[in-house]
């Protein structure tokens, strides 16, 4: 714990790291209440020009990005933690002890980085609307793109046959001929599981 009277020596550095994180002058803060309602009426000026609604899903998805990259860091450090801890035993300590204590002041690490980061990201992040690309009027009566290959045009074409053929027939066995009509070179039918059936 630190004491209020430390606090106080300690404004000279909040001013600094208030000033990175909110991107406003803050010389005007001499102690850490005033740091607090800086950081907060800049909060607020934020959730009323980005509204409400949007502030709460950046609210959400800042929070699950800080939780996703810090716990895989976390996971990670654990990993580490668990292949080391062996070693202590040669400096005359308990490894079970030694690396409870070591995972809970990890875990505390992870809890105080995921606060940090989470904080630090709402402050900075901008939502920037685009407008949706406008199509113009020859695209949208254009068929399929020029982009796409032949094989490509012909397997959407197949595919658009093959619904409306079966969407009118009832239910055809795979060895059934086709409804399609479709005819072999020697004129017998083609067997469904060979024709729409595949």
């Amino acid at each position: 714990w630190v004491d209020a009277g430390s606090l106080d020596e300690e404004v000279p550095r909040l001013r600094q790291a208030l000033g990175r994180l909110l991107g406003v002058p803050v010389d005007d803060v001499q102690d850490v209440e005033q740091a607090v309602e800086k950081a907060l009426r800049v909060y607020t000026d934020k959730e009323t020009r980005l509204t409400s609604e949007v502030m709460r899903e950046l609210e959400r998805a800042v929070s699950l990005r800080a939780n996703d990259v810090l716990w895989i860091d976390h996971l990670n450090a654990m990993e580490q933690l668990r292949h080391g801890i062996g070693l202590v035993g040669y400096a005359q300590r308990e490894p079970l002890v030694e690396y409870k204590a070591r995972s809970y002041e990890l875990f505390q690490g992870l809890l105080l980085a995921i606060r940090r980061q989470t904080v630090e990201l709402l402050f900075r992040a901008e939502i920037v609307t685009q407008p949706p690309p406008m199509l113009t009027p020859e695209a949208k009566e254009s068929g399929p793109s020029e982009t796409l290959t032949s094989g490509a045009v012909e397997n959407e074409v197949k595919a658009e046959k093959k619904e409306r053929v079966l969407a009118g027939a009832s239910k055809v066995g795979r060895n059934d001929p086709c409804p399609c009509g479709k005819k072999k070179p020697d004129g017998t039918p083609v067997k469904f599981k060979h024709c729409h059936g595949a």
